[in-house]
């Protein structure tokens, strides 16, 4: 197989990955209107959403002209892989546990946890390891990256100090954990 259809090949495997990211987090996303915004979770795979699409629609677009993505885009990919590699960890690591082997088979395999906490996390980060490469040094895009987390901690510590909100996950409720 020469080069230049190897080449194709990858950009539309790229292609596939990031669409069926993108479907997966649009089929993940319920009706809560801004209630959604609380969660950590649908936050980053909104943003998955938007990078897999774009991502998704340079591909095709290189695959047919050979224009190469922008830089804007590859570093929203690696934003939302990040975002959505700490979602995957933290659901693995921390919330999941809580509820021991039922709480592993609820997060990740039961409705909207399919979409959210599994299928896209592992397709967004699994796509950007094999097809995407960072466009700025790594130390830049790695505190680029850090922007959406530390957002939405100060909002979300904030609003839980202000008894504003509670939660929406455990480690949040400010006033249930010791000093």
């Amino acid at each position: 197989m020469s080069r230049k259809i190897w080449t194709k090949t990858l950009l539309w495997v790229c292609f596939a990955l990031n669409a069926a990211a993108a479907v997966f987090a649009a089929l993940g996303v319920g009706g809560e209107g801004w209630e959604m915004l609380r969660y950590y979770t649908l936050d980053s795979n909104l943003l998955g959403l938007a990078a897999s699409a774009a991502c998704a629609l340079c591909a095709a677009r290189q695959a047919l002209t050979g224009k190469q993505p922008p830089r804007w885009v590859r570093l929203l990919k690696y934003t939302a892989a990040c975002c959505l590699g700490v979602t995957f960890l933290v659901v693995l690591l921390v919330l999941a546990p809580i509820d021991g082997v039922r709480g592993y088979e609820r997060m990740f395999l039961r409705g909207t946890g399919l979409y959210h906490h599994l299928l896209c996390p592992v397709l967004v980060v699994g796509s950007f390891l094999l097809f995407d490469r960072v466009p700025l040094p790594p130390a830049k895009a790695a505190a680029l990256a850090l922007i959406p987390t530390g957002l939405y901690a100060v909002v979300l510590v904030a609003l839980n100090v202000l008894r504003l909100i509670t939660g929406p996950y455990p480690f949040l409720r400010v006033y249930a954990q010791p000093v």
